[in-house]
């Protein structure tokens, strides 16, 4: 894959932490040349929610926006048109999209978007002509190994660590951010921090470009295996810790060609071989507070090629300074030697130990809007999706059609999903029938939280408490109103048992 043609840069405002669940408000894309100089204008679209779900005061009170804000907007879109511009902008050919921790969220939020609306969730990212990029590992990667000539600001809570929110770090270098959290200002701040790093930092940023690129990954892990240890940039180190985890690949994942198995060498190679598979299980999914003393985390990492994970070989551990970190160097190549002994132990032991994990899912049922990957749809549900979605590329399938759908399609779960289109969009076109449906199904997620829902009620209630102080008198209005809408008509003898009534998915 060569370098870009363009990229373009993004954001997602929502209203809630959990991709799966939550909707989004507002977006902002921006496209540059690869200097990242703005060619086209910007974009700004909003997206109009439906009474059906509760959003997180809290993350309202963050971003100032709450759904009957929205959309009372002349330009607030239709969930269906919503993701159908994102999609007709990310998908130009020879784009590299790019946010600030999307690898994580904001492409979630998408790809939960597409599903619930019947689009591929997964076609936009397995394009030959497009890829996508995140800044924050990128960052996290240049304080790492090549911090001059960025100003790093440490954390309110930790002065010895390094904050790398977006608000944090545009402040320490000069950059314009007038409101942090608006997705506008937001972009616009990922840009010129993009274009410090690029100036400040040239072959990093060229090298960390490349990384978006799953063969070039692959090709990095494969020749460095045998050889030496790896550093990988990860969430689960600590910030006060440069992020570094320094890893022995063990290889690939049986099975899952676009994953590879490591081990975190700053954990004694020869305890992970000796625990037992269950002990390790256990303290993997051990809340922190009741984990034992004497215990710890699995150090197993998993690596996705298509999830641009940042890396570094073992010599460049030279432009910085370990003890900056913490890090012991020959206590690590120490591990790895061990490790090398033992390493198709090790990597049956791994792969046992997520298997483990992953055996807790199977057989478990999930609401159909959640069920991302669960039973995809087979071929003739496809091609009937997308003469579907052919017919109203912008607006998406009418009333018609989707009724069409409730009974053509093959799969329960699209079934469902476009039933629960329909009503969102279409209310008018219920039945009788369809609309008693509609509101039991509306009440089981608003009253309890239930078939796919974000909120219950009373979790919407404390968390409103906790952020009444942050929202203003006109928010916490329009929160308690869309509060009462989502209820109307619920008489609360739906219980959270019925959503069971709603065709679910098995894992």
């Amino acid at each position: 894959m060569n370098d870009p043609e363009t990229f373009l840069w993004y954001d997602f405002e929502t209203y809630g932490s959990d991709p799966a669940t939550t909707r989004i408000a507002q977006c902002a894309a921006i496209r540059t040349d690869a200097t990242c100089t703005q060619i086209l204008e910007e974009q700004v679209w909003y997206c109009r929610a439906v009474p059906d779900f509760l959003p997180d005061p809290v993350a309202c009170a963050v971003t100032g926006l709450t759904p009957p804000l929205v959309n009372a907007r002349d330009d607030a879109l239709t969930e269906p048109a919503f993701a159908a511009q994102l999609l007709r902008v990310l998908s130009q050919p020879g784009t590299c999209w790019v946010g600030y921790n999307n690898v994580r969220f904001d492409d979630a939020c998408l790809r939960y978007l597409l599903h619930r609306n019947l689009l591929d969730p997964f076609a936009h990212e397995n394009r030959l002509d497009t890829s996508r990029w995140d800044l924050l590992d990128v960052l996290r990667l240049a304080y790492a190994f090549r911090p001059e000539g960025i100003e790093w600001p440490s954390r309110t809570d930790d002065p010895e660590a390094p904050s790398f929110k977006l608000e944090d770090l545009a402040a320490a270098n000069a950059i314009a951010q007038p409101r942090a959290h608006d997705a506008r200002s937001d972009v616009l701040a990922l840009i010129a921090l993009a274009n410090l790093v690029r100036t400040r930092q040239p072959r990093l940023f060229a090298y960390a470009l490349g990384l978006r690129t799953p063969a070039r990954v692959d090709a990095l892990l494969s020749a460095r295996a045998p050889r030496e240890p790896l550093w990988l940039i990860s969430p689960f180190v600590p910030a006060s810790q440069g992020h570094l985890s320094p890893v022995v690949v063990l290889g690939k994942r049986p099975g899952r060609r676009n994953e590879w198995l490591t081990l975190d060498l700053r954990e004694p190679v020869a305890r992970f071989l000796e625990t037992p598979l269950e002990t390790l299980h256990a303290w993997r999914f051990c809340p922190e507070v009741s984990l034992p003393e004497s215990a710890y985390r699995p150090p197993v990492r998993t690596i996705s090629v298509k999830k641009t994970p940042m890396l570094a070989n073992w010599a460049a551990i030279g432009a910085t300074d370990p003890a900056r970190f913490g890090l012991d160097l020959d206590a690590i190549q120490s591990q790895f030697a061990v490790a090398q002994r033992y390493r198709d132990a090790l990597h049956e032991k791994a792969e046992a130990l997520l298997a483990l994990g992953e055996a807790e899912f199977v057989g478990q049922t999930r609401d159909p809007e959640i069920a991302l990957y669960g039973e995809f749809p087979g071929g003739r549900d496809r091609s009937r999706l997308a003469a579907a979605w052919q017919a109203a590329p912008d607006s998406g399938p009418d009333a018609t059609v989707l009724q069409t759908l409730e009974t053509a399609l093959e799969q329960p779960t699209l079934r469902e999903l476009a039933f629960r289109m329909r009503a969102r969009w279409y209310p008018e076109s219920l039945s009788d029938d369809d609309a008693t449906r509609w509101t039991q199904l509306r009440c089981a997620r608003v009253c309890h939280g239930a078939a796919g829902a974000s909120l219950s009620r009373a979790t919407f209630r404390d968390r409103f408490a906790q952020a009444a102080a942050a929202l203003s008198e006109e928010r916490r209005a329009e929160l308690a109103s869309w509060e009462t809408e989502a209820s109307a008509g619920c008489d609360c003898a739906t219980t959270a048992a019925d959503a069971t009534a709603f065709p679910p998915v098995e894992a």
